[in-house]
């Protein structure tokens, strides 16, 4: 998605894809928020599209955003989805969890796969990054 070529377009699409209504920002989400650019609706409807069909495109957009090195300096790495798949795999198979926590859910992969696996499981994310924050609550929404 070349048309996001900055984090202020990409906090914009998170937006756009509903993100304000995932609740409990934090005031550093906030204030971070307050300088999104404005994304095309065509593109939102886009990117809702390869949410809706398993995808993770805002995430993808962010680790083009931002380097590896500068991911890691907070311990941000951004598990692979097919190893997002194999884990929450294992984790249908071999359990019933009545809530999910992701301790430093980045985009949210992991939450979006776990709500999609476990329908009735509360899902609870945690990240310092406000940036990813809103991407993931982004991601959430559009995800349903």
């Amino acid at each position: 998605m070349s048309e996001i070529s900055s984090e202020r377009l990409l906090i914009g699409l998170a937006l756009a894809l509903g993100a304000r209504t995932v609740r409990e920002w934090s005031p550093k989400e906030v204030e971070v928020a307050k300088s999104a650019s404005r994304v095309r609706s065509t593109v939102a409807d886009c990117v809702r599209a390869e949410i809706e069909s398993g995808n993770d495109p805002l995430g993808e957009i962010f680790c083009a955003l931002r380097t590896p090195v500068e991911r890691r300096e907070n311990g941000a790495t951004y598990t692979p989805k097919p190893i997002v798949t194999a884990m929450t795999r294992w984790a249908r198979q071999n359990i019933k969890p009545g809530r999910v926590v992701d301790a430093g859910t980045g985009s949210g992969r992991f939450l979006v796969a776990a709500g999609r696996a476990f329908k009735h499981a509360d899902l609870l994310g945690v990240e310092i990054d406000p940036v990813a924050a809103i991407v993931a609550r982004g991601h959430l929404a559009a995800a349903g």
